[in-house]
This record gives C-alpha cells, sequence and structure tokens, in this order.
C-alpha cells in the first residue's frame, strides 16, 4: 500500500465521539417528535447532517427547518463533548510517526467546520494537518467529492492517497475516489468496511511496513 499523502476522517478515526453525536442526535430529534435509534445512527456515521434528516423525516423537510435542527445538534454535541474528548488509542504515535517522515495530512470530515475545529484545538493536533477540510456544500460521503478536494489542494492525485475511515460511507467515498483506504472498527465491525484495503481493530495493528 503505497501513499505519498494521508486523509483523515475524524469522527471515530481521531477521536472517539460516536457517543456524543449520538446523544445529541437523539436529543435533537426527540425534540422535534422524531425518534433516532443506535442502529440507524450507526448506520448513518459519516453522512451529511441533512441527508441524515431527510433520510429520517422525508425530502419535503424545508430547508430552513433542516438547517435549524442541524445548528441545534451541532451546538448541544459541543456543549456535550467540550472537555471530554480525547485522541483515540494510539492515533497520536501514527500521527506523530508520519509527521517526521514528511508525508502531508488532510482531515476531511462531514461535520461543520467551526466542529472540526474545536474538536482539533481540544486534542491538540491541529499542527499534524496541512489541510483541514470540512464537506460544506460538496455532497456528502459516499460521494468521492471531499475526498478528491483533499487530495488536490494537498496537492498529491487521488491515487498517491490513503484514507483512514471508519464509516461504510466513508470507505465508500474514499474507493469513489480512486483511493487507498484504511477502515478502523471504530465504528462497524469489519464484515461491514470489506471494501476497504486493510481493516485493522486498532493503530496498533497498522503493519510496519506502513512506514516505509
Amino acid at each position: 500500500m503505497k501513499f505519498r499523502a494521508v486523509i483523515w476522517d475524524m469522527d471515530g478515526v481521531l477521536v472517539d465521539s460516536g457517543e456524543f453525536h449520538y446523544l445529541s442526535w437523539r436529543e435533537t430529534t426527540h425534540r422535534h417528535g422524531y425518534e433516532y435509534t443506535r442502529e440507524e445512527f450507526v448506520s448513518d456515521f459519516g453522512m451529511l447532517n441533512s441527508d441524515i434528516l431527510r433520510r429520517l423525516g422525508g425530502p419535503e423537510l424545508a430547508e430552513d427547518f433542516i438547517k435549524r435542527l442541524v445548528d441545534e445538534k451541532e451546538d448541544l454535541f459541543l456543549e456535550m463533548a467540550r472537555n471530554k474528548l480525547e485522541p483515540l488509542p494510539g492515533v497520536l504515535p501514527v500521527l506523530q510517526k508520519l509527521h517526521s517522515k514528511g508525508i502531508p495530512m488532510a482531515v476531511a470530515s462531514s461535520s461543520p467546520r467551526k466542529n472540526i475545529d474545536a474538536v482539533l484545538d481540544e486534542l491538540q493536533i491541529t499542527e499534524y494537518f496541512q489541510v483541514v477540510l470540512s464537506v460544506g456544500s460538496m455532497p456528502g460521503k459516499p460521494e468521492p467529492d471531499i475526498f478528491r478536494e483533499a487530495a488536490r489542494l494537498l496537492g498529491f492525485p487521488p491515487a498517491e492517497c490513503l484514507v483512514i475511515e471508519d464509516s461504510i460511507a466513508g470507505v465508500a467515498a474514499a474507493k469513489s475516489a480512486g483511493m487507498a483506504c484504511i477502515a478502523i472498527t471504530t465504528t462497524n465491525p469489519s464484515e461491514h468496511l470489506q471494501d476497504a484495503d486493510l481493516i485493522i481493530d486498532r493503530y496498533e495493528d497498522l503493519p510496519g511496513e506502513f512506514y516505509q
């Protein structure tokens, strides 16, 4: 698995934030008369918030209502997670080793930019990334747009980029972008991530040749 740049998803890949996302989704949807199960959350993880709401409430949901719920959910996430987030076990040594080898890195996440910045700041890992990218107005995962844009900003063709993901949608997006993909089983079991080039349960499972 040869690569010259690494593109990281954030939630479930750099940080163990899934429970805070689930709780903030559950609370927000409950306030507005919807029920959102943990099973639905796991299936949707990595998708755009707006796409999740359209799946939950139907395509007739008004855009201003979607925006209000998304803002409410993300504000609640930040409130719940503040001063409670930690890097996933083993991720800091990986970042440090890749950085020491001069490998350019990006974060490409479906989360809003303010949340990405807040999480990276709290984890004190912003310095490792040359590019920090939110999906913004691009189509969300499983569409490949965010990974292709991250590669463009890093200055490498997709075939020379490696994506690290945890979600089904994220793995699909990476492969659609023409990139190698490592999947970590923090959110989904390995049988749901079979399209990835390598599946690991923890960062200590990365083979030694990964750093060569």
